[in-house]
């Protein structure tokens, strides 16, 4: 829970994930099974929290058309017992659309909507139709893209049984950045089953500070990862960067994001080989060949490669966490790619924030990467990094006395950043087993 306003003191160069579908961790008998007339719950949704943003901000407002809640209900059938149904139920506000303040979510919680859903049923997950985002920093007023298309989707951390009076708590904590087309909304976010306690804190538009027990709830169901480099290196224009990431929580996650923040020289026509540093003030290239770039490129999961070498994207609408644990041996690599016994390998993929056109595709639907407790994945970029329409390349800065910032963002509030630094051609990284050999080749 956020004690006053979270800031990210650098720019970002990339964020654009598309469509983010989050796997929900439950195994359910699914079935289309008839059930008599049940009783309805009015449920509120409240959210809480602001996001972390750039220095300066001074609102950001979401705007939605509707609210879907995914939920299931158990078959009241003695010839179906244990079994349950899946079902969702979306609602529109009064006015056809309704805009949410996030900055102004700080330690209290604003019922924006009721959900009707059948008394008992069990609620797995609540999305937002996003249909515009805009951030005032510094009074400059900007549109904001969503890194995941046009749904904002929160999963439940510990689904229950839901009644009249209840609440679903849902803790948003995305990550602004601006990337060289505008600025992107990275989801990270929490929820659990609440209630809406006395007075009028059920009823749409009420603000209500958030009692310790609740905040210590969210604390509680948040997710938990590690993370480290495990390889680093620069070959010309081309970057090669692989970072381990362990689930060590009890919650499966969906990694959604994973930043390189630190020195970066740029490349390209009218941009000479090593001029320019990135600018925080800046939302990509400056005028007059100066060259300056944002300090950050993002990037998201993309493929990942199953032990048969075939390729396939790991999220789905549903899916169960049973029986899909792995090791979590963490063994430092060098830079020519040997990895942790255990880990699944997946792709990154270099994505540009409000891109159109035709850099269309590199929005396209691609998911997150569930990781389930005890899980382990070791996820590889290697190719140029763009800055997107002015075809400029962005390279590492791997002299020594340079540092560099690894941002991890998943579901379930899962976050960590990792700080490294470079001397004498080894990266030094404090969640590392040891220190790593940069590859230098120009």
């Amino acid at each position: 829970m956020s004690v006053g306003k979270k800031s990210i003191g650098y720019i970002a160069l990339a964020a654009a994930v598309a469509a983010v579908v989050i796997a929900i961790s439950v195994a359910l008998p699914l079935g289309h099974i008839a059930q008599p007339p049940q009783t309805q719950s009015a449920v509120a949704i409240q959210l809480t929290d602001p996001p972390q943003v750039p220095a300066g901000t001074q609102w950001l407002n979401l705007s939605y058309t509707s609210i879907t809640v995914l939920y299931s209900t158990s078959s009241t059938s003695s010839s179906s017992s244990g079994q349950s149904s899946v079902s969702q139920t979306t609602f529109t506000p009064a006015a056809g659309s309704a805009t949410v303040d996030l900055m102004a979510l700080e330690n209290v919680s604003q019922t924006v909507g009721t959900a009707d859903v059948p008394t008992g049923a069990t609620i797995y997950s609540v999305t937002f139709a996003v249909s515009s985002a805009e951030i005032d920093i510094n009074g400059q007023v900007s549109q904001v893209s969503l890194a995941s298309g046009t749904n904002l989707l929160i999963t439940i951390a510990h689904p229950e049984p839901v009644q009249s009076g209840s609440a679903v708590l849902l803790e948003l904590n995305p990550v602004i950045v601006n990337t060289s087309n505008g600025y992107t909304l990275i989801p990270s976010a929490v929820g659990i089953i609440s209630s809406c306690g006395s007075g009028d804190s059920c009823n749409i538009g009420v603000r209500t500070r958030i009692t310790s027990n609740q905040e210590g709830e969210l604390e509680g169901a948040k997710g938990s990862l590690s993370a480290n480099i495990t390889s680093f290196s620069v070959s010309g224009e081309t970057t090669t960067f692989s970072v381990q990431v362990n689930n060590t929580g009890n919650t499966p996650v969906v990694l959604v994001a994973i930043g390189l923040h630190g020195s970066f020289t740029v490349a390209g026509a009218g941009c000479p080989s090593g001029n320019g540093e990135g600018e925080s003030s800046q939302q990509g290239m400056g005028d007059g060949g100066q060259c300056e770039h944002p300090d950050e490129v993002v990037f998201v999961p993309a493929v990942v490669e199953s032990s048969s070498g075939s390729t396939s994207i790991t999220a789905s609408a549903m899916t169960s966490a049973a029986g899909s644990s792995s090791s979590t041996s963490s063994s430092s690599s060098s830079t020519s790619g040997t990895r942790a016994s255990g880990c699944v390998t997946a792709q990154l993929r270099l994505v540009y924030g409000g891109e159109q056109g035709d850099n269309a595709e590199n929005n396209g639907e691609g998911g997150g990467l569930n990781i389930t407790p005890g899980q382990c994945y070791v996820l590889t970029f290697s190719g140029i990094i763009s800055t997107g329409a002015s075809g400029h390349v962005l390279i590492p800065n791997t002299s020594s006395g340079q540092s560099f910032e690894v941002h991890v963002i998943a579901s379930a509030g899962a976050e960590l950043q990792l700080g490294c630094s470079i001397s004498n051609s080894l990266l030094m990284c404090p969640l590392s087993a040891s220190s790593l050999s940069i590859g230098l080749d120009n």
